[in-house]
């Protein structure tokens, strides 16, 4: 990114959401990147710009990297600690609602399962949502079963099942299958510039391949139009699929030879999706909600590789860290294989209320406290106490942040 460019001299003002997932690396190499940015004050922590963090270390970690409740560069340390000018720890819950006629404080339960405090008791309420009942060597389906949303999406714990289902509901679907394959761009040594259709570059955020049809559901990994709600994670269903075969930017036949451009991969489709969270003027008179998704460009770090595709992924599954950040009104959860910290609670804090849970097989006690391995159970306790005692240095800081800025804090808000 460049920062005086994307955003001229005035930025100096950066949030980093879920910063769970930010790590002892990420956070070196930001302060790295600012100092860079801005070398007036490239002597400054951040080059002199304010960082407001947000999120729950509770939530799920950075893969591969150190968390920051557990650093051990000194470095890091300073810019997350004593550079920490202030602090707001908000207390009131907004996602979990209350359930009519129901004796389950929800949000309560998540709070447990948040610390791995969670009890017995928890355990069975969640296992009440499990899709499957037995009786014998038969299986029933549960009466509340007929109550699921049809595309209610699934969460699992790894992109290897997340594409095994999404391949299989996409077949049993029963409606035409559109590939939008990926163009690519090189740029030799020369200067010479070359395309191709169709490479498997995996460390690309696009896709080589994306598998799209009617009436299927559809997720954004891109921000399109962050002010319009069209954002990365963003949920919706395919309306229709087009092909500009005109040769002319703008003008669209959505009939005309669309099956000679799917076969022929040299068009990447423009597909009509409805995004419930889409606030701006839907494209299609009488329906709301609908906007036309276009290609992006994606390129390499060196930008000698350009991949041109569209920002969408099917949504029949998706990785639990996926969805982290979402609020869904249902969700499907496989917890077979959960057993790090946060995985699952993450899962089971997506959704406002316990009717809003499915589980695809039953829930047990170390899907929230760990593997059942010793060492496993005391990497994971040690971990908990590692962010207990980083809540603990937090809490002194929003103290004193209460002193410092009195005025600003009203305190009937109970925050």
């Amino acid at each position: 990114m460049n920062l005086h460019k994307d955003f001229g001299d005035s930025a100096k003002l950066f949030i980093i959401d879920e910063v769970s997932m930010f790590g002892q690396a990420d956070l070196l190499k930001l302060n790295l990147f600012l100092q860079a940015a801005f070398p007036v004050t490239c002597t400054k922590p951040f080059g002199g710009a304010h960082i407001i963090f947000l999120g729950d270390f509770y939530q799920l970690k950075p893969i591969g990297k150190k968390p920051l409740y557990d650093m051990n560069d000194e470095l890091a340390k300073s810019l997350w600690i004593r550079d920490t000018e202030a602090c707001v720890i908000l207390s009131q819950q907004m996602r979990h609602v209350e359930q009519v006629n129901s004796e389950i404080d929800y949000a309560a339960l998540n709070m447990r399962a948040r610390t791995g405090t969670i009890t017995n008791e928890d355990i069975l309420a969640l296992n009440s949502r499990v899709l499957w009942n037995t009786t014998g060597c038969e299986f029933s389906l549960p009466s509340f079963a007929s109550k699921i949303p049809p595309l209610t999406p699934i969460a699992v714990f790894t992109n290897a099942a997340v594409d095994i289902i999404n391949n299989n509901r996409l077949k049993a679907h029963n409606m035409p299958i559109v590939n939008s394959w990926a163009k690519h761009t090189f740029t030799a040594r020369n200067g010479v510039r070359s395309q191709v259709s169709c490479l498997n570059a995996n460390a690309m955020k696009l896709d080589a391949l994306v598998q799209l049809s009617i009436a299927a559901p559809v997720m954004l990994i891109d921000n399109i139009a962050t002010e319009l709600g069209l954002v990365n994670g963003s949920i919706g269903i395919i309306h229709d699929i087009m092909y500009d075969t005109s040769g002319q930017d703008g003008i669209v036949n959505p009939q005309a030879n669309r099956e000679e451009a799917c076969e022929s991969q040299l068009a990447i489709p423009i597909v009509l999706v409805k995004f419930p969270s889409y606030t701006g003027q839907s494209f299609i008179t009488g329906v709301d909600h609908i906007v036309p998704i276009h290609y992006v460009k994606e390129n390499n770090e060196t930008n000698t590789f350009f991949r041109l595709q569209l920002p969408l992924r099917l949504a029949y599954a998706m990785t639990i860290h996926k969805c982290q950040g979402m609020t869904l009104s249902s969700l499907a959860l496989d917890l077979s294989n959960a057993t790090a910290r946060g995985l699952s609670y993450v899962g089971i804090s997506r959704v406002r209320m316990l009717d809003g849970l499915t589980f695809r097989n039953a829930v047990i006690m170390r899907n929230f406290t760990g593997a059942a391995a010793n060492e496993n159970e005391r990497k994971l306790h040690k971990e908990f106490g590692f962010i207990a005692v980083e809540y603990e240095c937090l809490e002194k800081i929003f103290e004193n942040t209460k002193l410092r800025y009195a005025n600003w804090f009203n305190f009937n808000l109970n925050i």
